[in-house]
């Protein structure tokens, strides 16, 4: 035993372990960078699908400008768009971040939900109309 410096052995034991840490660490930092590359991405389909799921059961859909209205279970609900915020009459509310503008359009037949972020126009496909 040496006790002035570390045995081979020590110095073995620390590099295998600094190699078996080391892909684990790179790993589950690209996981996490590329979660954080595209939140506003992932954002935006969870509130277009919650609002697909409503439209999905809707009929008698009137479309304005910033306002959709339709009969969602038996009851008239109506869709409102304002800043950066979708509101649907219940109370729930669907936020888009970083949108400066929101608004509803219909195109062949299908509804859209349009908004402007950092001056780019997006689109995202709601439903179709019946």
């Amino acid at each position: 035993m040496n006790k002035k410096g570390y045995a081979i052995i020590d110095v073995i034991i620390s590099i295998l372990i600094i190699c078996i840490s080391m892909p684990l660490i790179y790993s589950t930092y690209k996981i996490i960078g590329n979660n954080e590359m595209f939140p506003v991405v992932i954002q935006d389909q969870i509130g277009l699908t919650q609002l697909r799921r409503v439209m999905n059961t809707c009929y008698d859909i009137d479309i304005q400008y910033n306002t959709l209205s339709c009969i969602y279970k038996d009851e008239v609900i109506s869709i409102q768009t304002s800043s950066n915020n979708t509101f649907i009459s219940d109370g729930t509310l669907i936020i888009f971040s970083g949108v400066s503008d929101i608004f509803f359009t219909v195109l062949q037949n299908k509804i859209y939900l349009n908004y402007l972020r950092n001056s780019k126009w997006e689109k995202g496909f709601i439903s179709y109309v019946q």
